[in-house]
């Protein structure tokens, strides 16, 4: 497996920011804090300032325009209220295909100047931020994690997700009895595939009480939205092997029968992902 050039230089040993033309992650610019996180509507979205910041003047006063037009045309319902969304976030790449800093120097138009400094953390934060699933996240989980998933609205959901991504890899490697190998797994297709099961649970949960928007991960220190834990003891049941799969997914249930059902769906995955890493 070839790593990616900024791999040597990130914490953690695998770059997560901007993976390829269709892959990265904005949750740190509070891309999923908006009033509705789903994948067709955050992509109008992005769409909609990618236009407008191309016709858009690359000096201060017309940028600071294009943050008070985008303010005054989109819903400021925010589902993590005192968390940023930054309004300079768009679509980025050659084909405009992924989302992305449009202050950043490599963005064609700016012409090599750096105009992050308008941004709601400044173009230092943005150089020097790395989520904590950077650093803590074994290395072999990261590569599976930038290999499997193809989708840019999953990427940037499932990244900031450390907890969850570390329970559902472990449980894998306990079933198989053998470490993740990236570099053996990266051709197959069986063991991807269900891997993509797994991401998917994050936009397609069932087991969500009615009127959840939280997609993203608040995934700062300062405990301002906790996760709800599962009320096991309501069930006389001791807590689940899956509990940070089960959280993090915004996990809320009626009965013991429905926490069963939803820890079935998940060891299914788990399951058929081991089978097929072990199998030739």
């Amino acid at each position: 497996m070839i790593d990616h050039p900024c791999d040597s230089t990130t914490p953690g040993g695998v770059y997560l920011c901007q993976t390829d033309e269709n892959l990265s992650c904005g949750a740190c610019c509070g891309l999923y804090n908006v009033a509705d996180p789903g994948f067709e509507s955050l992509s109008a979205l992005l769409r909609c300032r990618t236009e407008l910041f191309l016709k858009t003047e690359r000096n201060f006063d017309a940028l600071v325009h294009f943050k008070e037009q985008v303010e005054r045309m989109e819903n400021q319902n925010r589902p993590y209220p005192e968390f940023h969304h930054c309004p300079y976030i768009g679509l980025v790449g050659s084909s405009l295909s992924r989302p992305g800093c449009l202050l950043h120097p490599l963005n064609p138009g700016n012409r090599s100047v750096d105009h992050r400094g308008l941004s709601d953390w400044g173009g230092l934060a943005c150089a020097t931020y790395f989520c904590p699933t950077c650093s803590t996240l074994p290395a072999r989980y990261k590569r599976i994690l930038r290999m499997c998933c193809d989708s840019w609205h999953l990427f940037g959901l499932i990244v900031p997700e450390t907890a969850m991504l570390a329970c559902f890899f472990q449980a894998i490697e306990t079933l198989a009895g053998q470490i993740l190998d990236p570099s053996v797994l990266s051709g197959h297709e069986p063991f991807k595939m269900a891997v993509r099961r797994f991401f998917a649970l994050k936009t397609d949960w069932s087991y969500r009480p009615k009127g959840f928007n939280r997609l993203g991960n608040y995934f700062f220190n300062d405990n301002l939205y906790p996760r709800i834990p599962v009320n096991y003891r309501g069930f006389d049941c001791e807590p689940s092997g899956l509990d940070p799969i089960l959280t993090a997914l915004g996990s809320e249930f009626t009965d013991k029968s429905s926490l069963e059902s939803a820890e079935q769906s998940l060891h299914d995955i788990i399951t058929s992902a081991a089978f097929a890493m072990i199998s030739p």
